[in-house]
C-alpha cells in the first residue's frame, strides 16, 4: 500500500468515526433544552358527565366526564380543567382524554392523556387512576411548549366523585 493510501485509509477511518460519535451522541440527546418540571395537585370535581351502563347487571359503563379544580403552582392559581373518557368492566377499566391547565396570566397548557388505567371496586368506589401524559402545545407564553408528564388519582366516592390529582409535567420551551 502505498503512503498516500495508507493516509487516506486513516483520514476515512477518522471521519467515519467522527460522524457515528457524532449520531450517537445526538441520539442519546433527550432534548437541547432542560425541562421545568411543574408539579400541580388539586381534587377535581365533576361538572357534568354522559355515562351509559351496559351488560348483564350493567357491568359495563363507559362515557365522559367533564371534571374541574383549582391548584396554586409557585403561589399563583392554576385552573384544571380534565375531560376524560371512560370505559369500564366492573368498576376497572381504560380511560383517555384531555387536561388544560390555565394559569393566572391567562397562558395554557394543553396535554392528552392515554393508555390511562383506573383500579376500583366493582361499583366504581376506591379508585386509583394512572395515565401518561404527552404537552400539545400552549397559549400565551406557553406557545410551543412539547414535554411529557403523568398523572396519578384516587377517588373514594363512586364513579362521578371528587378526584385527588397530582399531575407531573416536564416542559420545554423553545430556545430556552
Amino acid at each position: 500500500m502505498t503512503r498516500l493510501a495508507r493516509t487516506l485509509t486513516k483520514i476515512t477511518g477518522v471521519l467515519a468515526l467522527s460522524i457515528v460519535g457524532s449520531l450517537v451522541g445526538s441520539s442519546c440527546s433527550t432534548s437541547p433544552h432542560p425541562a421545568t418540571v411543574v408539579e400541580i395537585a388539586t381534587q377535581l370535581t365533576s361538572q357534568q358527565r354522559t355515562l351509559h351502563k351496559v351488560g348483564a347487571n350493567d357491568e359495563n359503563v363507559y362515557g365522559w366526564n367533564q371534571l374541574t379544580g383549582t391548584a396554586k403552582v409557585d403561589g399563583a392559581t392554576v385552573e384544571v380543567e380534565m375531560l376524560a373518557n371512560v370505559n369500564y368492566l366492573k368498576g376497572s377499566g381504560e380511560f383517555f382524554g384531555f387536561v388544560t391547565f390555565t394559569f393566572a396570566d391567562g397562558a395554557t397548557v394543553g396535554v392528552q392523556m392515554y393508555s390511562g388505567r383506573t383500579t376500583a371496586a366493582t361499583d366504581t368506589t376506591n379508585a386509583s387512576f394512572s395515565s401518561p401524559l404527552t404537552v400539545i402545545n400552549g397559549t400565551g407564553r406557553y406557545v410551543g411548549v412539547t414535554g411529557a408528564g403523568g398523572f396519578r388519582g384516587q377517588r373514594k366516592d363512586a364513579l362521578g366523585g371528587v378526584v385527588d390529582s397530582t399531575f407531573h409535567l416536564d416542559l420545554r420551551m423553545p430556545g430556552k
